[in-house]
């Protein structure tokens, strides 16, 4: 896998100190710690219903010591801002075709070194649906 900001020392170090301030200030706590046996593992995140989750997650990452990768829509990708997702732990998804998206993302994980969390938003769920999509 790429390079991350999880994966550069000063940078992480300096942002888990922030994460931990400022999620105690807004009065968030966060909790226990990932079990040994999920150091390779994928979350869903669901419900994906704020363009504020990202950030919220990657405090709470920091605060976990967590090596995550989040998949996004390809939308996000795009200049200017294509380089700072990727190195946020980002990793672009066309949507528009089909192109064993399961298969690549377990290989990933598989030969990923050390620890590694791929966060996946089920697609289209920021808006309020009866039913996720399929596929």
């Amino acid at each position: 896998m790429p390079r991350t900001i999880f994966s550069t020392p000063v940078v992480c170090q300096l942002l888990r100190a922030f994460s931990v301030v400022f999620l105690k200030l807004t009065g968030w706590q966060v909790q226990g710690e990932l079990p040994a046996v999920a150091r390779k593992s994928v979350f869903i995140a669901a419900p994906h219903t704020s363009n504020w989750d990202l950030p919220y997650t990657l405090m709470v990452a920091f605060v976990l010591r967590l090596n995550i990768h989040w998949m996004g829509k390809a939308s996000l990708f795009r200049f200017p801002f294509g380089g700072l997702m990727r190195w946020l732990g980002g990793i672009s998804v066309d949507r528009s075709q089909s192109n064993n998206l399961v298969a690549a993302s377990a290989l990933a994980i598989s030969q990923a070194q050390g620890a590694l969390q791929l966060i996946v938003p089920p697609e289209a769920t920021r808006a309020k649906t009866r039913y996720w999509k399929s596929g």
